[in-house]
């Protein structure tokens, strides 16, 4: 008997079934044969779903969804689209004699470790990533369950993160509505948190006494064992978990929202992160009417003012779209106030064309694959961006932030810029106090600027700079950080010469010129490789 210690062991040991069963023939198998590994999650995952309705185990499915798992396990995480489907894959992998599916289980669960470990009570991850990983888990303990597989330990150590990050809220009593909801998710999620409960209460009533909380401490308890959340106003992403049957699309919690730009329904959670005072979330949502998924962006708020840039970015959107395929569509915004126990949020919402991954994703799926850009791809994404770049120069707009988490890229390859919220009107020299890019794609005239409190900006010349810094980031397999810092230089021409294609390093050589006096602006560009402005990126 052979034993799969390795996952790729047994995807090869299914495929040369397949290839035996030479009465195949459909595009699917034939690119489960030609592609295998290099087949990327968005072609698995329809094949999966076509495959699903046939009802039909066998070594085609078995492939599908163990390819699924070879590349999430190369992910820093795993979103909750494809939580059921990691179940599906490990109980298969269980049922098979010789597959070790506990060392698969286990990479699983330290990557959900990482993701909620913390070094002390001043360092815990973000509540919501929290969640995300502990349902993971959870779905996995119990459907392991059978197979005699324990994950007690596991589930413990993920909600004690949850434990120190609402405890740190707790010196707060304009926390306790937000405290309350956190705790409710976390039960709904079927994370024990009993002793967090009853300290929890008794902060409650404290306040209370102090009169610091005008509602009542009874009443305010007993909400916290109401684990029915649905349909009220404050709602951070909530996973569902209704059964321990694997069904692809049905864990989802589904939000209506409805305003001036129609009826939305949230299926995932994107992204979510903090800027300053303002959480931002972005969500894959289903738009009625509409046949393709749409992204909502949702900027919140105690304070308005500080949704200001959200709203310039909002005006951006509107006027670029249609204007490039190198844009996001966008189909509008609408803003609103909510109400929680007296505590008000403002909101602000954005809703735009959905693209799946961002270059720096792009990048590290090919890192992962040991795939690296040809220079026909490089010249494809240098005339995309270097095109939308000069429209966004003559609507005298510069983006301030370049970078590859702010660039997107279809299936099909084409680019897409967004973020717009750091950006600023074009002059020929603008200076600003706050600069709100991102340190390892900056300009060096920009970061000498804030050391001494603003930054002069000479036409586009930053985004020059940062863009030559997004695409040395595609060409190079070393970390790029700290290579654009004044006294660096050396160190970045070195980068510069290790890329692959002479025509790259000729013209990085420019983008990234120190002196911005010297650096060609974004209109000087325009006439490097326009021939090959059709070009394609493979995916």
């Amino acid at each position: 008997m052979v034993f799969y210690e390795r996952l790729q062991d047994f995807i090869d040991a299914m495929l040369l079934k397949i290839e035996e069963r030479n009465q195949w023939n459909s595009e699917m198998i034939n690119n489960l044969l030609k592609q295998q590994y290099y087949l990327n999650l968005v072609t698995l995952k329809e094949y999966y779903d076509e495959v699903k309705l046939l009802n039909i185990v066998d070594e085609v499915y078995k492939t599908i969804i163990s390819l699924c798992l070879f590349q999430l396990l190369n992910r820093s995480f795993i979103s909750y689209a494809y939580h059921d489907l990691i179940v599906e894959c490990l109980v298969m992998l269980a049922q098979e004699e010789n597959c070790n599916v506990k060392a698969l289980k286990d990479k699983l669960v330290l990557k959900s470790l990482e993701n909620t470990d913390y070094e002390d009570e001043t360092r815990v991850a973000e509540f919501w990533v929290i969640l995300r990983e502990y349902a993971l888990i959870y779905k996995i303990s119990k459907a392991l369950e059978k197979f005699n597989i324990k994950m007690t330990l596991e589930l413990r150590y993920i909600s004690s993160s949850a434990e120190i990050y609402i405890m740190k809220l707790l010196t707060d009593h304009t926390k306790i509505p937000d405290i309350i909801n956190k705790i409710r998710l976390a039960k709904k999620n079927h994370m024990m948190l009993v002793n967090l409960q009853t300290i929890t209460g008794m902060f409650i009533e404290e306040y209370c006494k102090v009169r610091k909380i005008q509602e009542k401490s009874k009443e305010l308890i007993d909400l916290m064992d109401n684990e029915n959340i649905e349909g009220e106003k404050y709602q951070e992403y909530e996973p569902s978990i209704k059964n321990n049957t694997p069904e692809i699309g049905k864990y989802i919690r589904k939000e209506q929202v409805e305003d001036d730009f129609g009826v939305i329904t949230k299926l995932e959670t994107k992204y979510m992160n903090t800027q300053g005072m303002v959480s931002v979330s972005i969500f894959e949502c289903h738009r009625q009417g509409y046949p393709d998924k749409v992204a909502l962006k949702e900027c919140k708020t105690k304070f308005k003012e500080y949704l200001s840039g959200y709203y310039e970015e909002a005006k951006i959107l509107k006027t670029l779209s249609g204007k490039s395929v190198n844009f996001l569509k966008f189909f509008g915004a609408n803003q609103k106030v909510e109400d929680v126990l007296g505590v008000k949020t403002h909101i602000f919402q954005i809703q735009m064309e959905y693209v799946e991954r961002t270059l720096k994703d792009d990048k590290e799926n090919r890192l992962a694959q040991n795939l690296a850009y040809t220079e026909i791809e490089f010249e494809s994404i240098f005339y995309q961006l270097v095109s939308a770049l000069n429209i966004l120069r003559t609507l005298n707009i510069i983006h301030c932030d370049i970078k590859p988490t702010n660039i997107l890229i279809t299936n099909e390859g084409v680019l897409k810029i967004i973020d717009f919220n750091a950006a600023t009107s074009l002059k020929s020299t603008t200076i600003i106090g706050n600069y709100a890019g991102t340190m390892s794609f900056m300009a060096p005239e920009i970061l000498k600027g804030l050391e001494k409190g603003d930054a002069t900006i000479k036409q586009d010349k930053p985004d020059v700079f940062s863009l030559g810094m997004t695409l040395l980031f595609l060409l190079i397999k070393e970390p790029i950080n700290g290579l654009n810092a004044i006294g660096n230089e050396n160190k970045l021409l070195e980068a510069i010469k290790s890329v692959p294609y002479m025509s790259a390093v000729n013209i990085l050589t420019k983008m990234l010129e120190h002196n911005p006096e010297k650096r060609p602006g974004m209109n000087n560009l325009l006439g490097y490789y326009s021939n090959n402005s059709e070009a394609t990126i493979a995916i």
